[in-house]
């Protein structure tokens, strides 16, 4: 874009460039101001001037900008009463301002008595070096001008704490012998000498100063602390107006730690209104988080403590049941009853403090239905499981399949196992392991049994033993070995079965000197546990008969 044209006036002279108005001045000042603090409260309002006004930069600014340029005219007797009041920093950036300051101030005979007592306020300051002035050992405490590489940007005291000048000249002699090279080998063992001593005094100097700056960071290292903790309890004043003080009452250390570390909190700056409001949110939301995080803690207290008692109620009902029968085997494990939805209700229930006696009595009194019911649930499972194997076969048309002779399931992962409801239900990989889920109080089930070192599985019909494939190759069998007993594996229940007396032969497994004799049962399992040759479409189990 090509640059515009400048206007010229008559007589072909360019216009001095135009001044910002007042108006923009204090718009661009204010600006600069609340970005510079953002926690910084905006000016009161004065007066007769409305929240409008402030922010159309038409203020009417009280007195004049740039009223300090008539300092150098005030009476002698006020600024010396100002100097006393000075650090040396302050005092260098003031010599810094004006060619009038500058001369008073850079004046031994004028402004030796200032600057000494300027750094007499500084407590536990080193005295100063020999070959250094006042401004000069200010230049090099307060003001972050490298000595050695002559630039920007430092501010830990440098050995070398001489003018720059002189730190070239010395440089210069210490290394390239300019100052001695006509001199004797005396004169530059002594220069030598010299040199070195310098050094040793530079360094201890040096270590002076770097004890006294560590002090000082140190002091406004706790004075920044100081100010954090003052704005950490501001803030906590806060939350409690708000309604929060219950829940900073139960927070632990480790929660407050992480609170006063939020950034908007820990700022070394006094909170104010504008400050809060700022964070206020952020401060919320971590608040609600941590809230959720003790709710959640507590419920999974009590589901912990709650599932011993439920450990202890199985426990208890399952030793009854063995007394009573043999045969009245209790499968459901004390996972498969933490997640029944009425004991998970006990469970979570937490609108009551109730004791562990009455939790087990409840419990235990709610075993006898549930387990029936789960037992029941299971065996629905089950038989449609078997009905959908047997397919179209006059089999799956009973009202009871699991009832039937038929009805094996073999486990493959156990070397052929075959197993038969309501044995299938204890079976190990009948059983799938808790993951954990969206449901809290599953994973608060899964880190409570892991307490209590209790087992972590499931009934689960998806099994691996319940495979189709694994399903249609076990009944294969079986139906072979019904078939060779005279029975029609269809019809016949397993009850009935139980009552053939025959024995059963496997031909392909028999021997001329030795073959083993079978009852129904154990030719079922010979034939499962060992199909790698009884893949053939001949009858490999015969009944045995009056000759072998």
């Amino acid at each position: 874009m090509p640059p515009r044209n400048k206007t010229k006036t008559e007589d072909g002279t360019t216009p001095a460039p135009r001044r910002p108005t007042r108006a923009k001045t204090v718009k661009v000042a204010q600006t600069k101001s609340e970005e510079s603090d953002p926690d910084s409260d905006p000016p009161p309002l004065k007066k007769g001037t409305t929240a409008v006004a402030r922010h159309t930069g038409h203020q009417n600014v009280r007195g004049r900008r740039g009223g300090l340029a008539d300092m150098p005219n005030m009476p002698l007797d006020v600024l010396i009463e100002i100097f006393g009041f000075l650090s040396p920093h302050d005092l260098l950036s003031l010599a810094r301002t004006s060619r009038d300051f500058r001369a008073f101030l850079m004046s031994r005979a004028k402004s030796l008595a200032f600057w000494k007592a300027a750094r007499q306020q500084i407590e536990g300051l080193p005295d100063i070096p020999a070959p250094l002035s006042e401004p000069a050992y200010a230049n090099l405490l307060f003001f972050n001008h490298c000595h050695v590489w002559l630039s920007e940007g430092h501010r830990k005291p440098s050995g070398n704490m001489v003018p720059v000048d002189t730190l070239l000249q010395c440089m210069q002699e210490r290394y390239s012998w300019q100052g001695v090279k006509d001199a004797t080998i005396e004169e530059k063992k002594q220069f030598i000498e010299d040199r070195k001593a310098f050094v040793a005094e530079r360094k201890k100097v040096a270590e002076r100063l770097e004890i006294w700056e560590k002090s000082v960071k140190a002091q406004q290292d706790a004075t920044k602390e100081a100010i954090r903790e003052d704005r950490f309890t501001a803030v906590l004043d806060k939350l409690r107006e708000e309604g929060w003080g219950e829940e900073l009452d139960k927070m632990e250390q480790r929660e407050q730690n992480r609170l006063h570390n939020i950034p908007a909190v820990c700022r070394p700056n006094k909170l104010t209104e504008r400050g809060w409001c700022n964070m206020r949110t952020q401060v919320i939301e971590f608040m609600e988080q941590i809230r959720s995080q003790r709710l959640h803690a507590e419920s999974d207290a009590i589901i912990k403590t709650r599932l011993g008692c439920l450990k202890k109620a199985l426990y208890s009902y399952t030793q009854a049941e063995m007394l009573q029968s043999k045969d009245r085997i209790v499968y459901a494990k004390l996972a498969d009853c933490a997640m029944i939805p009425e004991i998970r209700a006990v469970l979570e229930d937490t609108s009551q403090d109730v004791s562990a006696e009455q939790t087990i009595a409840q419990l235990i009194g709610m075993f006898p239905a549930l387990v029936v019911r789960w037992n029941e649930e299971r065996k629905s499972e089950l038989a449609t499981i078997i009905v959908k194997v047997l397919g179209n076969s006059d089999a799956a048309g009973v009202a009871d399949p699991l009832n039937l002779a038929l009805a094996h399931f073999m486990c493959r992962g156990c070397s052929g196992t075959c197993l038969r409801f309501p044995a299938i239900l204890g079976h190990p990989c009948f059983r799938t392991r808790l993951e954990r889920s969206r449901d809290r109080f599953q994973d608060a089930i899964i880190f409570a049994l892991a307490h209590y070192s209790a087992n972590l599985t499931i009934a689960d019909t998806a099994s691996h033993c319940m495979y189709e494939e694994n399903m249609r190759k076990s009944m294969m069998f079986v139906r072979e070995v019904i078939e060779a007993c005279g029975c029609d594996p269809d019809s016949v229940t397993f009850a009935e079965m139980e009552t053939c007396e025959g024995r059963l032969r496997c031909l392909l497994c028999a021997q001329v000197s030795q073959q083993t004799l079978f009852t129904w049962q154990s030719a079922i399992e010979h034939t499962v546990g060992t199909p790698g040759h009884h893949y053939v479409r001949e009858p490999d189990i015969c009944k045995i008969t009056g000759e072998l």
